[in-house]
């Protein structure tokens, strides 16, 4: 029952944010049209290009915590290059990981396509390593791994942080659970459980306290239809 308030009051909060940024923001993605047509190079432009997918990127979010908090989902599966798919999520990872000391080190070996919804399992990496960055606030090492078998990519993501206790590795999916943040709603993980769940996707936990953690997402090539 408490949780059920509990999610009932951020999804009302979600709602208030969420109209209240969609105006400021479309005005804002205007101008950056605007200014793209303005555009004296294509490097100019690319930039341009990259302040309105983070603009729609930001109301996506917040319409996600709406949309969890109500019980809603929806995705919007294509078939993406998963070097395209992967490069683009570590460009925001590295520079994240830059301010925080952490280094990230990388080993792609599947370079094909993939069936998903980009932005939302771009959300899930980012949640991740998010997770992941507070876990090493004296920096460290973060390592991306991936691989595919006929029917799957999986995707290793291991941090050498602080790890977490057992307790919470059982809980970390239930929304409201957080471990070592003083900061955010307690519904990344849940967000990420559930668009993994959305995906027929898996994702499993291996962690040690003072050692890091490691997350694996097994995410099929190809969606059942």
């Amino acid at each position: 029952m408490v949780q059920s308030e509990r999610l009932s009051a951020v999804g009302r909060m979600a709602g208030t944010i969420v109209h209240d940024i969609k105006n400021p923001m479309s005005t804002i993605r205007i101008y950056a049209q605007v200014l793209k047509k303005k555009a004296g190079n294509e490097e100019a432009a690319g930039l341009v290009d990259e302040i309105i997918k983070q603009i729609d990127r930001l109301v996506n979010m917040a319409q996600e915590v709406l949309d969890f908090s109500r019980g809603v989902s929806q995705l919007n599966l294509q078939p993406v290059k998963f070097d395209d798919f992967l490069s683009g999520v570590l460009m925001f990872l590295e520079k994240d990981f830059e301010k925080r000391k952490v280094e990230l080190l990388v080993q792609n070996d599947y370079h094909g396509d993939v069936e998903i919804d980009a932005d939302k399992m771009t959300r899930v990496i980012l949640n991740i390593g998010g997770n992941a960055g507070d876990a090493m606030p004296n920096g460290g090492k973060f390592f991306v791994r991936a691989h595919a078998d006929r029917e799957n990519v999986v995707i290793e993501l291991q941090d050498t942080g602080s790890g977490m206790p057992e307790e919470i590795r059982r809980k970390i999916f239930e929304p409201f659970v957080t471990f070592g943040k003083k900061h955010g709603t307690g519904l990344g993980m849940a967000i990420v459980k559930k668009i993994i769940d959305d995906h027929n996707a898996s994702i499993d936990i291996q962690t040690e306290l003072g050692k890091g953690t490691t997350m694996t997402l097994t995410l099929p090539l190809k969606q059942k239809k």
